[in-house]
C-alpha cells in the first residue's frame, strides 16, 4: 500500500513512512551542504576583498 501523504517539497508518493523519512533526511542533508557551500563562498569573497586592501607582491627574495 502506498503512503498517500505527500512531501511538502514535491508530489512524490512514498511506499512507507520510513521511505518518506529517509528522503526528508537526505533532502535536509543536501540543504545543509548547500548552505555550508554558500557560507564558504561568502567567506572566500570576504578574504579576497580583505587582501585587496593590503596589496603585496609574492615571489622569491634573494639575500647575499
Amino acid at each position: 500500500m502506498w503512503d498517500t501523504g505527500l512531501c511538502c517539497r514535491g508530489d512524490t508518493p512514498f511506499c512507507s513512512e520510513e521511505c518518506k523519512q529517509e528522503q526528508i533526511d537526505m533532502d535536509e542533508a543536501m540543504e545543509k551542504n548547500r548552505n555550508l557551500c554558500s557560507s564558504m563562498r561568502a567567506l572566500r569573497k570576504k578574504d579576497q576583498r580583505k587582501s585587496e586592501d593590503y596589496p603585496f607582491r609574492t615571489g622569491t627574495v634573494a639575500a647575499a
